[in-house]
């Protein structure tokens, strides 16, 4: 009984893949100009990497300005309005303190947001190719 379930779910998931119309996104990419393809896609996930890291630079001491005020007891020292309180943290931490644990979310940001981008590009790509394909030349004219 316990080998039926994974079986099934393999013999379901294999004829769902090779239904018409997820045969049809999944072959959307296979293109005689596979070069450029391989060029789309590494500038797709480098912009998106790039695009999550500038992005995050720019919102984390926000963020870590967020988490002081959400951590500081209603009317202590800290609990400021947002700019008040990222001048007191630059005073107290310095400049760096406002990027205290970034490394991480740097580290998430590149290879999230390249996952995110490439997904686009081949989703907008593969909906464009059957929506050309959809549409004959006669119903055009």
């Amino acid at each position: 009984m316990r080998a039926f379930v994974p079986a099934s779910l393999r013999l379901v998931s294999f004829r769902f893949a090779h239904s018409t119309r997820v045969h049809h996104a999944l072959t959307a990419f296979s293109s005689t100009h596979r070069a450029g393809l391989f060029h789309e896609a590494l500038a797709a996930a480098s912009c998106g990497g790039a695009a999550g890291v500038v992005t995050w630079l720019a919102v984390i001491p926000l963020d870590n300005a967020k988490t002081v005020h959400q951590c500081e007891r209603p009317g202590g020292p800290r609990d400021l309005p947002p700019l008040a309180l990222i001048r007191r943290l630059i005073t107290e931490r310095g400049f760096r303190g406002l990027y205290r644990g970034a490394s991480p979310v740097i580290a998430r940001a590149f290879p999230a947001n390249a996952a995110q981008w490439l997904a686009w590009e081949f989703s907008s790509r593969a909906l464009w190719s059957r929506r050309r394909l959809s549409v004959s030349p006669t119903d055009s004219e």
